[in-house]
């Protein structure tokens, strides 16, 4: 797609899934477990919540 990483967001739901997603660079937003994903830029419930 020609984008670099800053300019891609990641959702994930494993602590290990943020940390990748961090260090390539990318905005992670966690989904489900707020306690586990302290390092997302924000953590959402689930996907609904984008509509």
């Amino acid at each position: 797609m020609g984008l670099r990483p800053s300019e891609c967001a990641l959702f994930e739901d494993t602590g290990a899934g943020v940390q990748a997603g961090k260090a390539a660079g990318c905005k992670v937003v966690g989904i489900r477990s707020p306690d586990i994903l302290q390092q997302a830029v924000r953590v959402i419930a689930g996907l609904y919540e984008l509509i």
